[in-house]
């Protein structure tokens, strides 16, 4: 395994050891959900869901990623009420800029060989 993938072993173990509840996720969209008509600095997703992009040749046979719209929507009106510039969205498929690093830090059923495909 080479050094970058090494890097993510410590960080494996202490999301098994603690099994968060939820992450909080920062990520570049790499335009694939958002084009340059509406690419926000920020933008937060407050959906229940997130399906995977397709980025050009068919999704990656990865899972929905779960949301939390409760925290997000409580963390979305906190920023505007510190008058931060935000945008938000529900139904925004997600790229490898959040699935590349998500599918390192846990395990996973790849979507279409498992009856049910969910993030722990």
């Amino acid at each position: 395994m080479g050094p970058i993938f090494e890097a993510y072993r410590p960080v494996q173990a202490w999301l098994a050891e603690k099994r968060p509840d939820v992450l909080f996720f920062i990520y570049n969209d790499h335009v694939t959900s958002f084009f340059f008509d509406h690419y926000s600095a920020f933008t937060l997703g407050i959906g229940d869901a997130y399906e995977v992009a397709d980025e050009g040749g068919g999704p990656r046979h990865l899972p929905p990623v779960k949301g939390h719209s409760k925290l997000a929507r409580h963390i979305g009106a906190a920023f505007v009420a510190d008058e931060f510039d935000m945008s938000f969205f529900q139904s925004r498929p997600l790229d490898h800029g959040l699935l590349f690093p998500l599918s390192m830090l846990w395990s996973h059923e790849p979507r279409g060989l498992a009856r049910s495909c969910h993030w722990p």
